[in-house]
């Protein structure tokens, strides 16, 4: 397990939340959602997912899916989530864990969102391998990461039928 132990300090979720989804990371979200497309029935698995930006929108833009669980490794961030928590015609889960080793079986999403998160990941190999493992065969990957050069990228992925393809 590639876990940093690090923690939010008090108040930085009120704060995160406050000024950083209006002025990022909500529009990046946004951007995230006009590049996908998430079915009726997609598992839908949020990662490093702060106050649970991503979340309410994807409940404003869809009537029903799977199912979404948001997953971040911050207690704080997740408390917050949880607080604002919208109602949905589907499920909404909140967990805390790390991306490196995920509590999920195997094939469990078809889609997995990750919004400003996979940058903070310390092993790249062993998080892109969990999140390879989490999909079923053919599932999404779509992120996006903070770039110097061109500022925000969206990237989507679609993985082969087999992992080892």
């Amino acid at each position: 397990m590639a876990q940093t132990g690090y923690q939010l300090a008090e108040g930085a979720a009120e704060r995160y939340e406050r000024i950083n989804v209006p002025t990022m990371s909500g529009p990046a979200a946004e951007r995230i959602l006009e590049h996908i497309n998430i079915g009726a029935t997609d598992r839908v698995l949020d990662l490093a997912c702060g106050t649970g930006i991503m979340t309410r929108l994807i409940t404003k833009k869809y009537e029903k899916t799977g199912g979404v669980t948001g997953l971040d490794f911050n207690d704080g961030m997740l408390k917050m989530a949880r607080s604002l928590s919208p109602k949905a015609d589907f499920s909404i889960e909140w967990c805390q864990g790390d991306i490196c080793d995920l509590a999920f079986g195997d094939g469990q999403y078809e889609l997995v969102l990750c919004n400003h998160g996979l940058q903070f990941i310390p092993d790249k190999a062993a998080g892109f391998s969990e999140i390879i493992r989490v999909l079923v065969p053919g599932g999404r990957l779509a992120f996006k990461c903070l770039e110097c050069r061109a500022g925000l990228k969206c990237r989507h992925c679609r993985f082969p039928t087999s992992p080892h393809q």
